[in-house]
């Protein structure tokens, strides 16, 4: 017996029983003082890229690809920090169709998985404010809060202060 093409249905087969996904736990419910909740969860599909062979963003084939797919332009967010290993957010708020025709595709898509993540509603309008809320933090916003909180600490030598107020300035902190 031979197997005529056997390399192409190997790699079929792997991507179709495996593939990664990353989840994150909703956040709690928040309720009023009497008892309605002002604040919860909804479940949204997000499109991800990991590399299976350590390229740091998807070709473009396959953003024309998912493009096609779902409808809409697909890029790599300019914001992203890409680190080898870490999967990479392509697109946000798919609706359940585009998930199920993503899904259906993706032997043809490497890298790509599509995952289901909690994401925070609020029920009236000021229920963001009066909690706190403004937006998702990024790497760069990350950083320089880290950097701020060791100054107020006094971890950091008075040099970097300096660095510190420039690069706020600079990325309109």
């Amino acid at each position: 017996m031979q197997i005529v093409r056997g390399n192409e249905y190997k790699k079929t087969s792997e991507q179709q029983r495996t593939y990664n996904t990353r989840e994150r736990a909703p956040r709690g419910i928040i309720y009023s003082s009497d008892g309605q909740p002002i604040a919860g969860n909804k479940f949204i599909y997000t499109v991800l890229f990991s590399s299976p062979d350590k390229n740091l963003t998807p070709s473009e084939y396959i953003l024309k690809e998912l493009s096609k797919i779902i409808g809409r332009e697909v890029k790599v967010p300019q914001n992203q920090v890409l680190n080898k290993g870490k999967a990479i957010k392509l697109v946000d708020n798919l609706t359940f169709a585009e998930m199920l025709k993503i899904q259906e595709k993706r032997i043809y898509l490497p890298g790509i998985s599509v995952a289901e993540e909690p994401h925070r509603v609020y029920y009236h309008q000021s229920t963001g404010h009066l909690t706190g809320y403004t937006s998702e933090i990024n790497d760069k916003s990350m950083f320089l809060e880290t950097l701020t909180l060791r100054v107020k600490k006094n971890i950091v030598d008075p040099q970097l202060k300096v660095k510190i107020v420039f690069l706020k300035r600079q990325h309109g902190f």
